[in-house]
């Protein structure tokens, strides 16, 4: 792959660039930089279009534009456009990984929250019976199912940016309440109804899975950074990991409402990779959703291992494991193919 940076003379923000570039094709070897000065070959500047200096491109193999910038890049926006214009992973390679990231050892962790840390499906089993329960009812196989397959249907349509919060809950209920033979009130019945009943009882069931603890030691003495990249708002996401017993034994916790953005999107990775002051090839993602935590961590260059601890993941997927138990033998680069 090519990184070609446009300059010019006496141009402090090229040094910036040329700086920041360098350092990304060092951690990233297969990648090659090229300057341009547009003073001095104005026909190559007018060919790719170059309106300003610094503009910095990345191009794959075959030539293909994949990143285009003007002004300078960050190291994890370069890092990241490296990995967009690497070639598929080698065999063995989990899907969407980048090889080079893969040999570089971690020196952060990223966990995600739910269904990694906190025992999501069980508190939210829990929670739905408890509340189901309180109203005089039976909580059904089917009514299970139907809050199970209405939370991933509307949480979904929040992340990608469709409604907010609030009405996600809303229409999970709105898909459930007829299951009950509960009358579906307006949006203030709705959002009493959700806060007063299941979620009263979802939060009396946040557990921490029994793993946690010998996880986070081994990433501790592994002398690793950590944090925690969490979907969902602020106050609750932080009130989860105070009633688990995390509070002081992880790095920040970043939440997709404060960021402005949701995973999948590499934006969110590399948030998490900027307020940890680490490179993406030099961090690990961690997390239970294959499409969210693992593909959207290797899309930002992260390197990322699947927590399928249903053991109902993607059967081609090579960095796997099924409790947090196994993830020590992930804390360390993997050494390179034979010349």
């Amino acid at each position: 792959m090519v990184v070609e940076l446009f300059s010019s003379a006496f141009c402090g923000p090229c040094r910036s660039a040329r700086a920041v570039l360098t350092e990304a094709v060092r951690l990233v070897p297969r990648a090659r930089l090229t300057e341009v000065d547009v003073a001095e070959e104005p026909a190559r500047g007018r060919a790719a279009g170059i309106t300003s200096t610094p503009t910095v491109l990345v191009r794959t193999d075959d030539g293909t534009e994949v990143f285009r910038s003007t002004g300078t890049p960050s190291l994890a926006q370069a890092l990241a456009a490296l990995a967009r214009a690497t070639p598929p992973a080698e065999a063995g390679a989990g899907a969407g990984e980048v090889p080079w990231a893969r040999r570089m050892t971690p020196a952060a962790v990223v966990f995600d929250l739910d269904g990694t840390l906190l025992d999501h499906p069980a508190a939210t089993l829990a929670g739905l019976r408890g509340w189901v329960g309180s109203l005089g009812l039976e909580c059904t196989a089917e009514v299970e199912a139907a809050w199970a397959a209405a939370e991933e249907r509307h949480f979904r349509a929040w992340r990608e940016g469709e409604i907010g919060f609030a009405e996600q809950r809303r229409r999970r209920l709105r898909d459930v309440l007829p299951l009950l033979g509960v009358p579906v009130g307006d949006d203030a019945a709705l959002d009493a109804m959700f806060t007063g009943g299941f979620l009263r009882a979802y939060e009396r069931a946040w557990a921490a899975y029994d793993d946690v603890g010998e996880a986070l030691e081994a990433v501790r003495a592994a002398g690793l950074r950590t944090a925690v990249l969490t979907n969902g708002p602020r106050e609750q996401q932080n009130a989860k990991i105070e009633a688990i017993g995390l509070t002081g034994r992880l790095g920040p916790v970043l939440t997709a409402e404060e960021l402005g953005v949701a995973k999948p999107r590499p934006e969110a990775f590399l948030a998490a990779c900027e307020r940890l002051g680490v490179a993406p090839g030099r961090t690990l993602h961690v997390g239970d959703e294959h499409a969210v935590d693992v593909l959207g961590a290797r899309a930002a260059g992260l390197r990322a291992v699947h927590l399928d601890r249903s053991g109902t993941g993607p059967a081609g997927e090579g960095a796997r494991i099924t409790t947090l138990l196994e993830l020590a033998a992930h804390l360390a680069a993997d050494p390179a193919p034979p010349a």
